[in-house]
């Protein structure tokens, strides 16, 4: 049973435990700081399997078995197993656990699906569906791409608050309350609502997501009438380093400082400066892993008594995109998979769904004390879902007109055009007035880049200017000393000979291919 404290939020009386837990993630998880925390690291990113949706099934499953064996129990204990992941129709959780054959509710909330799980698998337990129930989630990168964004054979390019798909997976087993609060247990939840601020771009999800986790924790503090202080962490799915800063404000702004507790699980899975992650982790594994290998063993051991985990996830469906599917009144929702263009439907809809959900979870008690008794109070996991529509600018600022877009463009525009220009007048300057052959200005040029790349100013240049700064000759310098930098530290003195050429092949081989296809189609004549 559960006692209603306000709209959407509950709490329960007998909290179910967890009396067991597992993690798995990849090998990029595994390389990360957190690394040690995880019960296994598979090298194999295809899991001994010959496709990745087929890998991303046997990792969910293997999770699943590993919990099972840490518990001591067996598939046929299991009353009911609340599964899901990011692909559509939740492949990787049916046909992974197929082989199990547990009762299955699939359930999709995407980045979000492990509290998602949390919660409908703690209201089973609570309900007295069964002694044991658990929850699953996982998520795949080459999934997860290859299904939202691009194939990964494509090669986009990421922009900075880009986040990167964890490669993991996490399952709970939950036992049904017999009144004595002993444990890490699930002590309450809240079910959010949607928001609706309008962000469309899926590469700056931790924008679009933050106000919706912002809105559920707060809810949830007032309802439970607590503050930030009592928990030990605040723990967010994968909001990742730009979405954590984004949501602190939030909250701030509405009476809760959480940034000494704040902990984003998609901040902590990767080293950025090492791993080339940009802002951080994301996808359900993401969460499932970091709190099956880190929160919950901090729970069992005592370092931790109470956390809130909040988990959030951007609902794209690649069937809703303007290239698959015309929007009419008759069907007021579409949803854009890809999201790039930032475009609306025709009806007006935003392309995005996000949705977010929120636990608490609090340490261990001993059998011998009461809930609210002198000395150690169980450990407790709350749990809280809300979702929003879009979401924020880059400065929080939602954009019901475009406007500032447009400057933001037109900025840019001007930067590259003065930039450019004032590299292009130089040149005629030293063409017209000195004695240089334009080879000597040329190759000043070049070497002009590779100086001012070595001290640091030229990144500075390409950052304010763009295509201004990166296309002329001293661009390619840039390119030159950026590539010899990098190979060194790699291959070593080698690295002085390889590197330049290395970076530069493309944009050589370029010029080549061009090259032959103008003198094939026009006559060039010599100055």
């Amino acid at each position: 049973m559960v006692r209603n404290l306000a709209r959407g939020v509950f709490q329960y009386p007998q909290p179910p435990r967890i009396i067991s837990y597992a993690s798995t993630v990849g090998q990029k998880e595994g390389d990360g700081p957190m690394g040690s925390c995880f019960d296994c690291v598979e090298p194999d990113a295809h899991f001994g399997q010959e496709t990745w949706e087929q890998a991303e099934s046997v990792m969910q499953r293997r999770t699943v078995q590993l919990a099972l064996e840490k518990s001591g129990l067996r598939d046929s204990d299991l009353s009911c197993i609340c599964a899901g992941d990011l692909m559509n129709q939740c492949i990787g959780s049916t046909y992974g656990m197929r082989p199990l054959e547990i009762p299955l509710l699939g359930i999709y909330g995407a980045c979000s699906t492990m509290a998602e799980g949390l919660l409908t698998a703690s209201f089973l337990a609570a309900g007295g569906v069964g002694e044991y129930t658990a929850a699953v989630t996982s998520s795949h990168f080459s999934t997860a791409e290859r299904q939202f964004r691009f194939p990964l054979s494509y090669g986009g390019q990421r922009p900075p608050t880009a986040q990167w798909t964890c490669t993991g997976s996490g399952a709970v087993i939950f036992q049904q309350p017999d009144g004595v609060p002993d444990g890490v247990c699930v002590t309450g939840a809240c079910i959010g609502i949607m928001v609706d601020l309008g962000v469309t771009d899926a590469n700056h999800m931790g924008a679009a997501m933050a106000p919706a986790a912002a809105d559920t924790i707060v809810r949830y503090l007032k309802a439970t009438q607590t503050a930030p202080e009592q928990y030990d962490a605040i723990v967010t799915g994968d909001l990742g380093i730009v979405g954590s800063e984004l949501l602190c404000d939030l909250v701030m702004k509405q009476g809760f400082d959480i940034t000494r507790n704040h902990k984003d699980c998609g901040a902590m899975l990767y080293d950025p400066e090492t791993q080339d992650t940009h802002a951080g982790g994301s996808g359900c594994g993401c969460s499932a892993s970091l709190l099956c290998g880190h929160f919950l063993p901090a729970l069992q051991a005592g370092t931790m008594r109470q956390i809130l985990f909040a988990a959030t996830g951007a609902l794209m469906s690649p069937t809703g995109h303007p290239s698959r599917a015309k929007a009419s009144p008759a069907s007021p929702t579409w949803w854009n998979s890809h999201g790039c263009t930032g475009r609306k439907m025709r009806d007006g809809s935003a392309f995005f769904v996000w949705q977010k959900y929120c636990l608490v979870i609090r340490e261990k008690q001993h059998r011998r004390g009461e809930h609210g008794s002198p000395g150690t109070p169980p450990s407790s996991l709350r749990l809280a879902t809300s979702s929003m529509r879009g979401g924020f600018e880059k400065n929080v600022y939602p954009y019901s007109n475009y406007r500032r877009r447009y400057l933001n463009m037109a900025l840019d525009l001007f930067w590259a055009f003065l930039v450019g220009g004032a590299l292009c007048a130089v040149g005629q300057v030293l063409i017209d007035y000195t004695k240089l052959t334009p080879a000597r200005i040329l190759t000043a040029y070049v070497v002009a880049g590779v100086a001012l790349s070595a001290v640091g100013l030229y990144p500075w240049l390409v950052e304010l200017a763009g295509g201004g700064a990166s296309v002329p000759l001293t661009g390619f310098g840039n390119l030159l000393a950026e590539g010899v930098r990098e190979s060194v530290d790699e291959k070593g003195f080698l690295g002085i000979f390889m590197g330049g050429l290395t970076a530069s092949s493309a944009g050589i081989t370029a010029a080549m291919v061009f090259g032959v296809v103008c003198a094939a189609v026009f006559r060039p004549k010599q100055k």
